[in-house]
């Protein structure tokens, strides 16, 4: 009866997300290496695209992307010495850091859809197209409880 509860455990629903997540990412990394991106960097950059008029503060940033203030400011840093976006202090408080993508970095985040693209394709090759909508609708539905 242990052998059960100890192979239950090792398919647990949340084992088997965190490791489809890690290898989805790897191959990503793996993928969007032709454009020089990260997973992390591309979405970064899809974040601050998305958000109203293509501007984030810093502070947003870091809670979009549930990342640590070090974390957000470090990867923000890289890409904008990669000049794919700019930041400046805020104009009416000048402690606050807005983000925007530059026009190399909507160009980046574009060819980066691809990658993606192909990187998901590959991971989850064994699905058909109508399992990878219920999978997708199913995450979706997930996400949003969690808010």
């Amino acid at each position: 009866m242990a052998q059960k509860s100890e192979r239950a455990e090792s398919h647990s629903i949340g084992l088997l997300l965190k490791q489809v997540s890690e290898e989805l990412e790897k191959e990503c990394n793996n993928t969007m290496k032709a454009v020089d991106l990260t997973a992390a960097q591309a979405r970064f950059l899809l974040l601050i695209e998305q958000a109203p008029g293509s501007m984030v503060t810093l502070k947003e940033l870091e809670q979009l992307s549930h990342t640590a203030q070090a974390t957000c400011a470090g990867t923000v840093a890289r890409l904008e010495k990669k000049g794919l976006v700019e930041s400046s202090p805020d104009e009416s408080d000048r402690r606050v850091k807005n983000v925007t993508l530059t026009r190399q970095g909507r160009e980046s985040l574009y060819a980066a859809g691809s990658y993606l693209r192909q990187a998901e394709r590959h991971v989850l090759g064994n699905l058909s197209e109508p399992e990878r909508d219920e999978l997708q609708c199913l995450l979706q539905k997930i996400r949003e409880g969690m808010r």
